[in-house]
């Protein structure tokens, strides 16, 4: 299961531009098209995550968080979005990305960054550990997951950032993700 912003049998193919589609110019590498969707970069412990852009609301810090009674691991507690109470999700967990360290809990002078995603009736916050960056459509060269047993059915692809070679995003695919989100809405701790 692919899950790092560099994962390990294509990371070279990432970075050679040998993944990508288009025609050959003369010795030339083929030219790799960008995801067609504007997508936000996040970091979750170590690896750099991306989804589209038009899930993401916005970014807040959360200085505190209320625990809730018998909720799935991955559910961290509610917090106060102007008024609303939002469930703080730790995405490794919810993902089951096992080689995530898990989200930090909120401390004093030092609270923690939710990005807050909304889609239809999911409002939902996820723990990151800052944000990196919105890449616009079509930037980038991206390279679709591989149907196999290895990749994470989450993972829609890695995206390479032209201005700074070294960054590979692993993007979510936003309707998988939401799904998986929209799970914890009815799942209860007792009920494995």
């Amino acid at each position: 299961m692919a899950t790092s912003g560099t994962p390990p049998s294509s990371a070279a193919a990432v970075r050679s531009g040998s993944h990508g589609t288009g025609p050959r110019r003369g010795g030339e590498a083929p030219v790799a098209e960008g995801f067609p969707e504007t997508l936000c970069g996040f970091w979750l412990g170590d690896q750099c995550f991306a989804v589209a852009a038009s899930i993401v609301g916005e970014v807040v810090p959360c200085e505190s968080m209320t625990p809730v009674p018998l909720a799935p691991p991955a559910i961290r507690g509610l917090f106060n979005l102007r008024g609303t109470p939002v469930a703080i999700i730790d995405l490794g967990t919810a993902l089951g990305l096992t080689d995530l360290a898990p989200a930090e809990e909120p401390q004093a002078g030092r609270p923690m960054s939710v990005l807050v995603l909304r889609a239809e009736e999911l409002l939902v916050g996820v723990v990151i550990r800052r944000m990196e960056m919105v890449l616009p459509a079509h930037r980038g060269r991206f390279r679709a997951r591989r149907d196999s047993a290895e990749e994470n059915p989450l993972v829609a692809g890695f995206v390479e950032v032209p201005e700074r070679a070294s960054l590979v995003m692993t993007v979510l695919g936003s309707e998988e993700l939401l799904a998986k989100l929209q799970e914890l809405r009815f799942h209860r701790e007792d009920d494995e």
